[in-house]
């Protein structure tokens, strides 16, 4: 276990989220084996968790589609319980295509990193104008195509350009905008990468759109240079993370929403005998709080997306 980690274990009858940055660790287990477990463990540390941790980040480890419903739930009711905040408060980070078809609690639906950061971007009055655009990573993806494809056609009278090109020059374009060059070990761009960045901030600024990466970039020189609305859009909202990211753009979302606290990862088990329709009673909750620092969490994470983008795909665009 690593230095700035702390763990203990203690077996409660209702969690309380009221107070501290811990993170917590659920085990639901079947019903008669968590009860069993409950007669015969002691209560001599129940454990106050959550408490005063208004806009704190949870990640739920081991989450899929099948199990979504009844661990937001679980995790949700919990929150209510000890929680005097406006429900619609709370906010599901996660691929929403991935979780579609699932019904989260609380008519909370799941939202992306992107949906949170264009929120903030809208509500802090960030646009350019009333006008301005944002592009999706698939209309990302088109827009750079035909900027390749024009510079193509100047170059060897052929308008197309590959989508193998495109994923290429997209990575690396979303790594210069964050200025992570430096720190991804990438390989070095194409020959004809500035151009290529030329001709596609002319397409932006022509067409008055911007990319994500733009919105994250206004959003974040925003929070540093106004530290006080920074706190207040973090603090506005409890974030519930389904997933660790899988792209650049993503991991820099998660720190920057995060910030200076530590997140709170809770991990649920159950039997195989314990179907996921059934409700989550608090006598079969077994909690073990753990703080986890972001930055340790995300080290264990899977890799990041080659393309960079957040729910991009490999498919090449007719033109």
């Amino acid at each position: 276990m690593s230095g700035n980690e702390t763990t203990n274990e203690s077996v409660v009858p209702a969690p309380d989220w009221s107070g501290g940055r811990f993170g917590v660790k659920f085990k639901l287990r079947s019903k008669f084996t968590a009860r069993e477990q409950l007669l015969s463990l002691p209560r001599t540390h129940d454990y106050m968790a959550g408490k005063n941790m208004a806009g704190g980040v949870l990640y739920l480890e081991n989450v899929d589609p099948e199990n979504c419903s009844v661990f937001v739930n679980a995790v949700a009711k919990q929150l209510a319980s000890h929680n005097t905040q406006d429900q619609h408060q709370l906010h599901v980070i996660g691929n929403p295509v991935q979780y579609a078809s699932t019904s989260v609690s609380l008519s909370h639906p799941v939202l992306s990193l992107t949906d949170v950061y264009l929120g903030w971007y809208r509500s802090l009055g960030l646009r350019r104008n009333t006008r301005e655009t944002v592009l999706t990573p698939d209309d990302q993806l088109v827009a750079l195509q035909l900027c390749m494809a024009e510079l193509n056609s100047q170059k060897i009278g052929s308008f197309e350009a590959q989508a193998s090109d495109v994923l290429e020059v997209v990575s690396h374009l979303t790594q210069d905008k964050l200025g992570c060059l430096a720190t991804t070990g990438g390989h070095a761009p194409r020959d004809d990468y500035q151009p290529i960045r030329e001709a596609y901030d002319k397409f932006l600024e022509h067409c008055n759109v911007s990319d994500i990466a733009d919105v994250f970039l206004r959003v974040r020189e925003k929070f540093q240079a106004d530290p006080a609305t920074a706190e207040r859009c973090r603090n506005n909202s409890r974030y519930i993370v389904l997933e660790l990211p899988q792209t650049q753009i993503e991991t820099e979302m998660l720190k920057l929403l995060v910030g200076d606290k530590s997140t709170t990862v809770v991990t649920m088990e159950t039997s195989l005998d314990m179907s996921f329709s059934q409700s989550v009673e608090p006598a079969d909750v077994r909690l073990t709080n753990q703080e986890t620092d972001l930055t340790e969490l995300l080290e264990r994470g899977r890799p990041h997306s080659t393309s960079g983008l957040p729910g991009s795909s490999a498919t090449e665009v007719s033109l």
